[in-house]
């Protein structure tokens, strides 16, 4: 009589071991892929937003001035220290050819003076 062999079953975690191999390379190659973004960045356009501009937020011109309800403000720590009603929540409404830095100077000023929130208001493009 012939004895029967016993075939060796394959081990199922090798199996599954494989798969997430594979998942793992697809995923490495497909993430090498895409490009890195370049300098010519479009910077984002708001649409349909509910609210309006505010008058009572911080003009600041391409040159950098900052006016509020029409008057020349020369320092924004001084401003903040006269201002009656809520300090800590301020708009600034910029020209749309302010130099970046500018702007994010006179956001640290601001926020150096003692206000928390200062929000940045931009131009609504429709919907």
């Amino acid at each position: 009589m012939k004895r029967l062999r016993k075939r060796a079953k394959g081990d199922p975690v090798v199996s599954l071991i494989n798969i997430v191999f594979l998942i793992l390379i697809f995923f490495m190659i497909a993430g090498t892929l895409a490009k890195p973004m370049r300098g010519d960045i479009q910077f984002v356009e708001t649409h349909g937003l509910e609210c309006c501009s505010d008058q009572d937020g911080l003009f600041v011109s391409q040159d950098g001035q900052i006016t509020y309800r029409g008057e020349v403000i020369t320092s924004v720590s001084q401003f903040l220290a006269e201002r009656s009603d809520d300090k800590t929540s301020i708009r600034i409404i910029p020209d749309r050819d302010l130099p970046a830095i500018e702007l994010l100077t006179i956001i640290g000023e601001l926020k150096e003076a003692g206000a928390e929130q200062i929000i940045v208001l931009t131009e609504d493009q429709g919907a």
